[in-house]
């Protein structure tokens, strides 16, 4: 449809040595299709910080900053990016799974 599948053929290009950073919302990196891991060998999440925890209101005139040791999603926009991105499972179509 977009035609990046076809691209990637042509120029041979299989995302091998990529890497993606995404500044969004977090990860639920237990997700099935995000490979169910965090920062151990073969998992894709190898990198990652909370900057502002799950407590942040953008709204409010003192919002609360609390990091939180992993990256975890608080409202699920992250998690979507992510698995548009890179999600891998058996009923993913159209991602490189070697991303």
């Amino acid at each position: 449809m977009t035609g990046v599948a076809q691209a990637m053929q042509e120029f041979g290009l299989d995302g091998t040595g990529v890497k993606i950073g995404i500044i969004d919302t977090g990860v639920d990196y237990n997700h099935p299709d995000l490979g169910a891991c965090w920062k151990t060998e073969g998992c894709p999440w190898q990198f990652g910080e909370d900057f502002i925890g799950d407590k942040y209101d953008h709204y409010s005139d003192n919002p609360i900053i609390e990091p939180n040791d992993t990256p975890t999603d608080c409202d699920g926009h992250g998690t979507h990016v992510s698995g548009i991105i890179g999600a891998r499972g058996p009923q993913v179509q159209g991602n490189d799974s070697s991303i």
